[in-house]
């Protein structure tokens, strides 16, 4: 059991460390060198620009792996870019985009839950990206969560993650 929590200690210190880091970076920045011709005009060096940062890789590794998720539950924190979910006696955590959407307003995922849009304690449906990192035979599940939409059952709000990307699910 002994090996079981440090596989867990170490992919949830690597996720909670990661992913924001990697929502921060633009999928597509060029990694390649920049340049200014006689024109001044910005010119990428094109053998480079097709490569992808670290940080994109990792984001890129992760959308390509997951699927659709949703969490029904009761908001009961949110700490940096995590928010934390009660789903009957458990807690799911579920990594926050830094930007949010609501009302049509651009704001930091710090003041999504501060009493203007929502509050801790309501309860919230989270639409997720789910990333299975590891499971096994003797029911060990290892997995991310990357927000996207969240709707406040309690006051009506929705609000809507800024991505570099487009998610649609069917249905």
């Amino acid at each position: 059991m002994k090996t079981h929590m440090k596989a867990l200690s170490i992919a949830l210190i690597l996720t909670a460390i990661a992913v924001p880091l990697a929502l921060n970076a633009t999928m597509a920045a060029p990694m390649g060198s920049l340049s200014l011709t006689q024109t001044n005009e910005p010119q990428v060096d094109q053998q480079k620009s097709n490569e992808l940062g670290p940080r994109a890789k990792l984001l890129k590794w992760l959308i390509a792996h997951s699927t659709p998720a949703e969490v029904n539950g009761k908001a009961v924190a949110l700490v940096k870019n995590m928010l934390i979910v009660k789903v009957g006696e458990d807690q799911v955590r579920v990594l926050m985009p830094p930007g949010w959407i609501v009302d049509e307003k651009a704001i930091r995922a710090g003041r999504l839950f501060n009493g203007t849009y929502m509050s801790l304690g309501d309860n919230i449906t989270v639409k997720a990206l789910k990333t299975i990192l590891k499971t096994d035979g003797e029911g060990l599940s290892i997995y991310t969560l990357i927000g996207y939409d969240i709707i406040d059952k309690t006051h009506g709000t929705h609000a809507y993650a800024i991505l570099p990307f487009n998610i649609k699910t069917s249905g």
